[in-house]
């Protein structure tokens, strides 16, 4: 994490509210609103996002939502950091967000949990550049669909550290492995609805042909095992592979075509304006 401590100057070194004796004593005091809420419960699911990808989501204008972060920030609720991904120099980029320990006392009390039962920890927020701007990718997908929502919507989309990992047994091995993304959509179809469910697999085109190829491989072996059944029931398998550049996604796209085993719906997309326009096209495209 950044060292705050640097900022002398300006609006980066705020502080913050010191917790003393029972968290929940703060939270009762705390002027909790509906903004707030959504904020803390999407860092929950995505684990990161930035300034501006939250006021997309919430379809409010930045310096407000910049406003409810700092508000946030300042009681613990939501943690701030400032990666170098693209700045050059201190005070050029926009903050990234993450949930922050009185925000999981919030999900805990507003759930009726213990703080122990809720699937987040500290260190959930100290992760390297590369698995930043891998997470805030996968953000940015979640972000475009909830933006572009008409017809067909989001009904629910549980990011990589929420969801955690996945074991099960296969041929005797135990096998464990992380998809990127649950997501189900909800699908207008005439006067009816339908819901198709999916993992998301996102490629920063950072690994091997092979290696991608023994994710599927472990895909293919999990819908055939009773733990896909124990959990998804009668869905039929469903991955959605999607890639940060167009030459990539067929690179992948024909890899699972020549490789492919399992009776598995496979979708793929690139993230780049195309799917920002319209995020839903990939299923019109179905591998």
């Amino acid at each position: 994490m950044i060292d705050e401590r640097k900022y002398k100057k300006g609006t980066r070194r705020r502080e913050r509210v010191e917790i003393k004796g029972n968290p929940y004593n703060h939270l009762m005091n705390y002027p909790m609103n509906e903004v707030k809420e959504k904020i803390i419960y999407f860092l929950y699911d995505m684990r990161a996002a930035k300034t501006s990808q939250l006021a997309r989501y919430l379809g409010y204008s930045s310096p407000y939502i910049r406003k409810i972060l700092r508000d946030l920030y300042e009681n613990r609720l939501v943690y701030r950091d400032f990666p170098t991904i693209s700045r050059k120099k201190h005070g050029s980029s926009e903050g990234i967000y993450f949930l922050d320990n009185q925000g999981a006392f919030f999900i805990a009390a507003d759930n009726g949990l213990e703080k122990k039962d809720v699937s987040w920890d500290p260190r959930d927020n100290v992760v390297s550049l590369g698995a930043i701007k891998h997470t805030l990718d996968i953000t940015e997908i979640r972000t475009c669909m909830e933006e572009k929502s008409n017809d067909i919507r989001i009904d629910e989309f549980i990011g990589e550290r929420k969801h955690g990992m996945i074991t099960f047994e296969s041929q005797g091995e135990e096998i464990t492995f992380n998809p990127d993304s649950k997501i189900s959509l909800i699908k207008k179809v005439g006067d009816k609805l339908a819901r198709v469910t999916f993992f998301l697999e996102y490629d920063r085109n950072t690994e091997s042909l092979r290696s991608f190829l023994e994710k599927i491989r472990v895909y293919e072996r999990f819908y055939k095992s009773e733990k896909f059944k124990r959990l998804f029931g009668s869905i039929h398998p469903a991955i959605l592979i999607i890639t940060n550049h167009e030459r990539r996604t067929e690179k992948l796209k024909d890899l699972v075509k020549e490789n492919k085993i399992e009776n598995i719906k496979y979708y793929f997309d690139t993230l780049n304006e195309d799917f920002r326009e319209n995020p839903f096209k990939f299923l019109d495209n179905q591998g």
